[in-house]
């Protein structure tokens, strides 16, 4: 199997980019000027997210801390907005052990460890690696470009956490709704119970293709194949 870098290294980083303004758009820009276009505006985001891209690319990969290898994979799934992919992150131990391993986000991860994560070699995989890699860069990026605005944010988080434990600052969702001045809607069992059972309908094609795709990847590599 190949790093995250190093998939990076040889994909054309227009195409990245072009892949990523498909499926996330870029965020917004402030700007002074109001003249510029909407395509100054693409144009900007693009080199942003290109100049992001080959910093990752020289980054010293920073190996995982519990000394744990991590796989990241992708496999077909029914999805809000009619997207059919999800992109998943597991330790490699459990995927040689179990059929279902639990998957993990990486959000707050340091991006130079996220570039040794590796990307299985399977047949999806390959054909859809511009997605996959898309979908990376995107958790990878979701609080920035930079070390230190993930660095600041992960605090931010932590702190959030600590903040939970103090269950006098709990409130309950009635309280919550009416602090916002929303108006809850009554229950429509019947049409709840409808909702339940499409939500199951996918949820067990999306737990079928995600195991199937664990077994070939588990396969692969105790074969031998799995690059």
């Amino acid at each position: 199997m190949r790093t995250v870098q190093e998939w990076l290294r040889q994909m054309d980083e227009n195409k990245l980019a072009d892949e990523y303004i498909a499926q996330h758009q870029f965020e917004p820009i402030r700007v002074q000027d109001k003249s510029r276009t909407v395509q100054d505006l693409l144009d900007r985001g693009k080199e942003n997210f290109i100049a992001f891209i080959r910093m990752l690319k020289g980054l010293e990969i920073q190996p995982d801390e519990e000394g744990r290898e991590c796989v990241i994979f992708g496999c077909k799934a029914i999805r809000d907005g009619g997207r059919e992919m999800d992109t998943y992150m597991c330790y490699l131990d459990d995927i040689m052990e179990n059929d279902s391993p639990t998957h993990y986000a990486y959000t707050y991860t340091d991006f130079a460890q996220v570039m040794g994560f590796y990307i299985a070699g399977t047949p999806y995989v390959k054909k859809h690696i511009d997605e996959i890699l898309v979908d990376i860069l995107y958790e990878m990026s979701f609080t920035g470009y930079t070390q230190e605005e993930k660095d600041a944010e992960r605090r931010k988080l932590e702190e959030a956490i600590e903040e939970c434990k103090d269950e006098s600052n709990l409130i309950s969702i009635d309280e919550l709704y009416a602090s916002y001045g929303i108006e809850r809607e009554p229950p429509d069992e019947e049409a709840d119970a409808l909702r339940r059972k499409v939500y199951e309908a996918e949820n067990a094609f999306n737990q079928f293709c995600f195991r199937r795709e664990v077994r070939l990847i588990r396969e692969m590599l105790r074969e031998g194949s799995g690059d």
